[in-house]
């Protein structure tokens, strides 16, 4: 079965309607709100969970090697835990865990929504408070 490939304009779209439709209906769900995944998966935890070893240094930032490319600078990436994103020297990527998760694994950003919901045992849905 072959997915049809949508623009971030529409997907960003789509998105927004679902979410509408959800609210409306009493639930959010967390498979259509990047939003509520980002608050529930932080950079610095994503980053450690997928393997990185960072050292802290100054408030709110962490250091460590580059994920995404190999050098020699111990401190080239960094996590910002006061804005919940990262930046990454040495191949001038940067962004928020979804973005992490989409330049780790090669995805696209709904496919690393998931793999964030499994990585921190997120459910798919989630009530909204009354």
């Amino acid at each position: 079965m072959e997915h049809k490939k949508y623009t971030v304009e529409e997907g960003n779209r789509i998105i927004a309607e679902r979410a509408a439709l959800n609210k409306a209906l009493g639930k959010i769900s967390i498979n259509n709100s990047f939003d509520v995944v980002k608050k529930y998966a932080p950079i610095l935890e994503t980053a450690q969970k997928d393997g990185l070893c960072l050292v802290q240094d100054g408030d709110g930032f962490w250091y460590g090697k580059s994920p995404f490319k190999i050098g020699d600078n111990d401190r080239s990436f960094v996590v910002n835990t006061k804005r919940n994103v990262f930046y990454d020297f040495d191949s001038a990527i940067g962004g928020d865990s979804i973005s992490y998760i989409c330049n780790r694994r090669n995805c696209c950003p709904k496919e690393a929504n998931d793999i964030l919901i499994d990585m921190f045992k997120l459910s798919k849905e989630v009530q909204s408070p009354s």
